[in-house]
C-alpha cells in the first residue's frame, strides 16, 4: 500500500492549517502581536524576487502570501505522497521528519541562498522556534491525515 500525489497533496494543504495556527501562536506569544509570520517573510521576499512587490496591493501580497503558503504545503505533501510509501506504517514519524527535511531545505538551503531569509544562525532563537515546530506540526498532521485518507480510500474499494 502507498500513497498517491494526490492523497499527498490533499494531506499537505489540510495539514498547512494546524502548522498556521501553531506558527502563529508561538510568533505572535514570543515577538509581539505585530510580528510577520515566516509565510509573510518567504511571499515578501518571493515577490520581491519576481519584481512584482512593487505592484501589489497589501490586500494583494496578503492574497499572494497565502496562496503561496498552502500552495507549498499541498505541493509538497503531494511529493510526501510519492516518496512515503506505507502511510500506515510509521506515519507519524515519518511525516515529522519530511517536515524537518522540508524546513531545512527551505530555511537552512533554499531561502538563504535566493537572498530571501538570512541563515538561521542570524535569526533570533524564537524565530527558528517558530519554524522547526511548525514544521514538525505540519509533518505529524501529514503523516496521519495521508494516513487516513489511504485508510478511507481503502474501504471505499
Amino acid at each position: 500500500m502507498t500513497t498517491s500525489i494526490t492523497e499527498g497533496f490533499c494531506a499537505g494543504l489540510i495539514a498547512t492549517v494546524p502548522m498556521t495556527a501553531a506558527m502563529a501562536s508561538i510568533r505572535k506569544g514570543v515577538a509581539g502581536k505585530d510580528a510577520p509570520l515566516p509565510m509573510e517573510e518567504v511571499g515578501d521576499g518571493v515577490a520581491a524576487k519576481l519584481e512584482i512587490k512593487d505592484k501589489m496591493t497589501q490586500d494583494d501580497q496578503d492574497t499572494f502570501n497565502w496562496i503561496s503558503h498552502f500552495g507549498f504545503g499541498a505541493v509538497t505533501g503531494g511529493i510526501y505522497g510519492l516518496i512515503a510509501g506505507d502511510p500506515t506504517k510509521h506515519s507519524v514519524a515519518k511525516g515529522i521528519g519530511f517536515g524537518m527535511a522540508v524546513w531545512a531545505t527551505s530555511y537552512v538551503g533554499v531561502l538563504p541562498a535566493l537572498d530571501i531569509m538570512r541563515e538561521p544562525e542570524d535569526e533570533p532563537d524564537h524565530k527558528i522556534a517558530s519554524e522547526v515546530v511548525s514544521h514538525v506540526v505540519w509533518g505529524a498532521a501529514l503523516g496521519l491525515l495521508t494516513k487516513a485518507l489511504k485508510s478511507r480510500k481503502s474501504q471505499e474499494h
